[in-house]
């Protein structure tokens, strides 16, 4: 693993349909910091209690979460916390699952271009009741869009400040988020679903 001097990784980790699912993300602290593992723990136990039910409301209830990580990149061998998520705690979308593989596609961007400058989180979870063919509904997008808001807003409430990022593994930097598009067509990145083209 590459070093990656002032980042955080915060891996989301849940399950559905029997498959482990993983959601990572980045966080930039303003200052160089060696985290312990009690800050650590604190540190994704924070996020998670602050994501938790717009998270938990844009995911079906087939979904579980069940631990957050968080894991300081700036050394070697790097120093990590988790976060035990209560059980159960279950997605709050009702509707049959669509496909594992089909998500919401969020696009996270920086002051700057360039691939080591953006991002993509794809939100797994999705049921019937959002979608329409492959167009997701109204409702969903404004949940998905309230998600994302709270991620890029936030920042560890005790301690050293961290920011949502964008991680560059091949640059060994990372890049503050300051905005994001949230795509209205269900992604299953292999472009056969209608409005994908072939």
């Amino acid at each position: 693993m590459a070093v990656t001097p002032r980042t955080i990784r915060v891996v989301v980790a849940g399950v559905q349909e029997n498959t482990q699912r993983q959601t990572v993300l980045h966080f930039k602290t303003n200052a160089d910091h060696t985290w312990t593992q009690a800050e650590l723990l604190q540190f994704c136990t924070n996020f998670w209690n602050d994501v938790r039910l717009a998270w938990k409301a844009c995911v079906g209830t087939t979904v579980n979460f069940l631990s957050v990580t968080a894991t300081d990149l700036s050394i070697i061998p790097p120093q990590q916390g988790v976060y035990s998520i209560p059980q159960p705690e279950p997605g709050t979308i009702g509707g049959e699952a669509v496909p594992a593989n089909v998500a919401c596609c969020i696009s996270w961007k920086t002051l700057f271009t360039g691939r080591s400058y953006r991002g993509r989180t794809y939100l797994y979870g999705l049921t019937e009741s959002n979608t329409n063919g492959s167009i997701l509904n109204t409702a969903y997008l404004v949940a998905v869009a309230t998600l994302a808001q709270r991620i890029v807003a936030w920042t560890n409430p005790a301690g050293v400040v961290a920011l949502f990022a964008v991680r560059s593994s091949e640059g060994g930097f990372s890049t503050l988020v300051n905005t994001f598009i949230v795509d209205n067509v269900s992604d299953s990145q292999r472009r056969r679903l209608p409005n994908r083209g072939a």
